[in-house]
């Protein structure tokens, strides 16, 4: 791994260790699966549970990688009969299958680690699948997306609450419209859980 990925896996693991949560923005490109994994097989040992929701599209991405950078153990749970296999650690799904049972399969399980792979897909805030969402019992969240969050108010305000439930408190200032101030403000109250690096920046 690169000099950058080591320090997303180290940032990733002090909000691991200070139950925060995390949204790591990095470029596309530059490794956030990665960085992601090299961090989940260094804290397997401590872990029950960790829930991966992604696009379909990169399902079998997330399985490839996973498998080639570590020894981690997972299960997709997607298809036609899926079920839920009770001895893998991780379990791989898509946002449509998350949206669908997040009252069912997945409300009765705790899990350590929820990771939100293209975060955006979520970014309205009333959405159905961001209140699916947010329906998941965790005690850690990591969001991942490669756009940069902060240029729309109401989508960074929700992709960062979906990484840190209540980092906002009251919602009154951000339904106020979105001034330079309120903006600012927006961005300095997150700055410790939000890590974007740009390909210019580290290439």
């Amino acid at each position: 791994p690169r000099e950058y990925q080591v320090t997303g896996y180290q940032w990733l693991r002090f909000l691991f260790e200070n139950r925060f949560g995390a949204c790591l923005a990095d470029d596309m490109g530059l490794g956030k699966t990665l960085q992601t994994i090299m961090f989940l097989e260094s804290i397997i040992d401590q872990v029950e549970k960790v829930l991966v929701v992604c696009p379909v599209s990169i399902l079998l991405n997330w399985k490839n990688e996973i498998s080639k950078f570590s020894t981690l153990d997972v299960d997709i749970y997607y298809g036609d009969g899926r079920s839920l296999d009770p001895e893998k650690k991780i379990i791989l799904t898509s946002y449509g299958v998350m949206k669908k049972e997040s009252y069912t399969t997945f409300s009765d399980l705790h899990f350590d680690i929820l990771i939100m792979d293209e975060v955006q897909h979520l970014k309205n805030i009333r959405s159905q699948g961001a209140t699916a969402a947010r329906n998941l019992q965790s005690k850690f969240r990591i969001c991942l997306t490669g756009t940069p969050v902060e240029n729309d108010l109401s989508e960074f305000y929700n992709i960062m609450d979906l990484s840190i439930p209540g980092i906002w408190g009251d919602l009154s200032l951000f339904k106020s419209s979105s001034s330079k101030k309120s903006r600012l403000i927006a961005r300095q109250t997150v700055r410790p859980f939000i890590l974007r690096r740009t390909k210019e920046q580290v290439l």
